[in-house]
């Protein structure tokens, strides 16, 4: 019994340490569409792309929307009417969201927002009255942002100001939503975190980002005084990018910190617009229009390692506006670079994200990674007592494997233990854990 408890320790050792340290190689592979990218998202075995591209490429006549299979560009993904400004991932669809009223032949329009199962395009309720550009998971809802006004279409049309949260079948408002747009949603201490170009979120003076705990929205201190265009939960604070030059009263060029009471900045910040943020490991990916970054000379796209900035992508990258991870891919889109009329809309560059072999195997949601490898009631068990024991119970061993609901922050929350109670005892029963990666 010691020999497998050591055992065991020295797996999760090994396991901690490797995802600790994340290497990048600058092997980059250009993708080339007309147009800009605006959006990237893995879903499945394809890298989906949108903007506004007038056609993906010269052998798919695709406008807004395709999806890449490594080789080429895939005819599963149709022509979507109009650009594309979001893609993400919500349980087991994609969702995609801009100006696009519909997608392929449908006859029916489907409002600035529709999901994708792989084969089949729907629509998300009624649908929104203008386009969002940003949307998250939180406790099995989806949230979105962005510059509609309403959900439902013109005569049917019932107020939601710039956020609303999709429950699977209805879409809500939040309070009385924000007073202007909103670019950027993400979870952050188990509240909602919302970014944009707005003065009030409710009836609450909030300077650019506001918080959401559920049911009242409360302002970040003194918050920015420019747009946010990205957020994202790191090393246990909220970082938050855009166009700005101080977060509370003091300096902050364009990228900023709050640790949930106090603003600061992040290192010397950036000399232009920071518009996307990925956090992979303990390491912060940060795209955007900036020339140098941290006193660095780096060019668009960057790393921060927790003590250190380096460059990631070629100097011939001028505009980083998303990114998205796929095993040790990381996938960009923006403007990267020209050639005459061609712009390429994706490129990728391997990170290194080791994990012990075979940490995930099958399906997710083995959160105790028992040998039998079965989702069971222990696997809730655990996950209680790691989120909420007193003292806290063991952190699982595969965190991929935790992360029952297989989100795109990829962490271990309440959100994994609601989905599998959901899928265990829910009458009907709620969806299987996802495949592992």
């Amino acid at each position: 019994m010691m020999n497998h408890i050591r055992t065991r320790f020295l797996r999760f050792f090994i396991a901690f340490n490797l995802l600790a340290t994340v290497a990048v190689r600058a092997d980059w592979t250009p993708i080339e569409s007309f147009g800009e990218a605006q959006a990237v998202a893995v879903y499945g075995d394809l890298i989906v792309v949108g903007g506004d591209i007038g056609t993906v490429s010269d052998s798919n006549a695709s406008s807004y929307i395709g999806g890449w299979d490594g080789s080429n560009w895939s005819s599963r993904i149709v022509s979507a009417d109009s650009p594309v400004y979001l893609l993400d991932r919500y349980k087991d669809k994609l969702i995609a969201g801009g100006l696009l009223t519909r997608v392929g032949q449908q006859s029916e329009p489907f409002w600035y927002i529709m999901s994708w199962d792989g084969i089949n395009w729907d629509s998300l309720g009624d649908g929104l009255l203008g386009p969002p550009y940003a949307v998250c998971e939180l406790d099995g809802n989806l949230f979105a942002t962005g510059r509609f006004t309403a959900h439902g279409i013109l005569d049917a049309a019932v107020p939601m100001l710039h956020i609303g949260v999709w429950d699977g079948s209805t879409w809500s408002p939040l309070g009385d939503g924000l007073d202007s747009i909103g670019y950027a949603v993400t979870a952050y201490n188990g509240d909602l975190i919302a970014g944009g170009f707005f003065s009030t979120a409710g009836s609450t003076a909030a300077s650019n980002v506001a918080r959401w705990d559920g049911s009242l929205w409360h302002a970040l201190g003194d918050g920015v005084d420019g747009s946010v265009h990205a957020l994202a939960e790191y090393s246990g604070s909220l970082i938050v990018g855009g166009t700005f030059g101080t977060a509370g009263t003091g300096v902050a060029a364009n990228l900023a910190v709050w640790d949930g009471s106090t603003w600061s900045p992040f290192g010397a910040g950036a000399n232009d617009s920071v518009l996307a943020l990925l956090v992979v490991g303990s390491d912060l990916f940060v795209g955007g229009r900036f020339t140098q970054i941290g006193g660095q000379p780096i060019k668009a796209l960057a790393r921060w390692d927790g003590s250190s900035w380096s460059a990631v992508g070629p100097d011939s990258i001028d505009i980083v506006r998303d990114l998205d991870l796929q095993d040790n891919l990381l996938w960009v889109a923006g403007h990267l670079g020209s050639a005459g009329h061609l712009s390429p809309a994706l490129a990728n560059t391997s990170v290194s994200v080791p994990i012990a072999p075979g940490c995930c195997t099958g399906v997710r949601g083995n959160a105790n990674s028992d040998p039998e490898d079965k989702v069971t009631i222990s696997d809730i068990t655990f996950l209680t007592s790691f989120l909420f024991g007193i003292p806290a119970g063991p952190a699982p061993f595969c965190a991929e494997e935790a992360n029952a609901n297989g989100d795109q922050d990829e962490k271990t929350n309440i959100s994994d233990i609601t989905y599998l109670t959901s899928y265990l005892f829910g009458i009907p029963a709620g969806p299987a854990p996802p495949s592992c990666p």
